[in-house]
């Protein structure tokens, strides 16, 4: 899976890939993990692993002092997503290097395990909705602006647009884009209210880049145009 494959890696990152005396665990892959880690994203959290240990050990001759050195700065990277997570989980039976007898394989299954017992943990505890409680306060600081999108979304909080849109969806059995829609909506018709603003300002205000965009979703969802609903 090429780099640019995860927009957070800087394409500079591909020459150390193929510089043999280094591993590669940049602190950029480490926060897109932590990232997806937060998010509950197993699917792209695994397939990020996988390609990690790709470069480093199919792509790379790296000495077996090298490899080790790369297995305890991952494991350290899940010490930390443990701390700041502040989750209480039994997984340091799976940091077990064996020094004399390494077995590269075994090690990726451990620390693979690993991001899945984290994972696991934050999906069954309440900072998972608290994730969620955070979206929608995104959202009500920023639907005003016409940029806001999925893609935008996706972007501020770390996940896929496809794992954006499942995630966001099970929280309000209704999809982003008619949720922004509703919310847009709504100000609006607080707006229409108070009279001394122009159907342009206010379409404007909520986030439509034109009145006549804003008019048809208005009558979408109220049912009548929004002059008549003053």
């Amino acid at each position: 899976m090429p780099l640019s494959c995860f927009p957070l890696v800087p394409s500079f990152y591909e020459d150390m890939v193929t510089e043999p005396s280094y591993y590669f665990y940049p602190n950029v892959i480490e926060m897109k993990l932590k990232g997806l880690v937060g998010a509950g994203n197993l699917e792209e959290t695994e397939q990020l692993l996988d390609y990690i240990f790709t470069e480093n050990l199919k792509k790379r001759n790296l000495s077996q002092s090298t490899i080790i050195k790369l297995f305890m700065d991952m494991q350290t990277g899940i010490i930390r997503l443990l701390q700041e997570f502040k989750l209480n989980i039994h997984i340091h039976g799976l940091f077990k290097v064996n020094l004399n007898n390494l077995n590269p394989e075994n090690e990726c299954d451990r620390i693979l395990e690993a991001y899945r017992r984290i994972i696991a943990a934050i999906k069954s505890t309440p900072s998972d909705s608290l994730l969620f409680e955070d979206m929608l306060h995104f959202i009500n600081e920023n639907y005003h602006d016409n940029l806001l999108s999925v893609s935008l979304m996706a972007r501020e909080f770390h996940m896929s647009e496809s794992y954006f849109s499942q995630y966001f969806k099970k929280y309000v059995d209704q999809t982003f884009s008619k949720y922004l829609e509703a919310l847009r909506i709504n100000k609006a018709c607080e707006l229409i209210k108070q009279r001394d603003t122009t159907i342009e300002e206010i379409a404007e205000k909520v986030g439509y880049t034109s009145s006549l965009s804003f008019r048809r979703a208005f009558k979408k969802v109220v049912g009548i145009p929004p002059s008549g609903y003053r």
